[in-house]
């Protein structure tokens, strides 16, 4: 198996920086986190820009909200500027680790996508006789980050860039176990284990979900 190094100096220049908050902002500019951000943009891209140099970048607090439909679903909204490090390292990252994945992978993949996942689900019920619908139980919190980890150490060899991603994993490693979020998930007693979790920011390409807050969590 392949693995890439010297990505990190490019997920971090100022031109990707750019590009990846061109990115995000797209459809988003009338949000209120979005304009503030947009008003001192050159600000908050150059400051990013030298903190990932230097090593001195932390990832921001979350936003918590809550959602019931189609189901019961907790939405970790990281800041502004973390989206616009999401995008940045998904610019770099996905074109080298996309063609991996099983070919009946669709998601927000380029060329891909919902209506694509139709189509061959509908070839698909054309040609078998039988379907198995499957859903992976509480599929974020269960994520292992250190297999995560693992993974990402079989295909990167960039150890700058390998810190920034356990990071920003790690960021959201304790969210589940806040007071009132296992509860309010159903969780079984005990779950996620210490090294389990990480927080849903995104459906498609680092673009968080905004909905109305929930007072479940402060």
């Amino acid at each position: 198996m392949r693995r890439y190094g010297r990505l990190f100096p490019r997920i971090v220049s100022l031109e990707n920086l750019w590009a990846a908050w061109r990115e995000f902002r797209r459809g988003k500019r009338g949000r209120p986190s979005v304009r503030r951000f947009e008003l001192e943009a050159d600000r908050h891209i150059l400051r990013l820009h030298r903190e990932l140099e230097v090593g001195r970048y932390r990832t921001g607090g979350y936003r918590i909200f809550a959602i019931r439909e189609p189901k019961k679903r907790l939405i970790a909204a990281a800041p502004v500027r973390d989206r616009v490090l999401h995008h940045a390292i998904h610019r770099v990252l996905a074109p080298l680790l996309d063609p991996s994945l099983i070919h009946s992978t669709y998601a927000c993949l380029p060329g891909r996508g919902s209506h694509r996942a139709v189509l061959a689900h509908q070839r698909a019920l054309r040609r078998y006789r039988f379907v198995l619908a499957l859903d992976i139980r509480h599929y974020f919190p269960s994520i292992d980050r250190e297999i995560l980890m693992r993974v990402m150490e079989a295909k990167l060899k960039d150890a700058t860039l390998l810190g920034l991603l356990r990071e920003i994993a790690e960021s959201g490693g304790g969210l589940y176990r806040r007071d009132g979020v296992a509860a309010f998930l159903g969780f079984p007693p005990g779950f996620p284990g210490p090294s389990a979790g990480l927080s849903e920011t995104s459906r498609a390409n680092g673009g968080a979900i905004t909905t109305s807050p929930d007072s479940i969590i402060s």
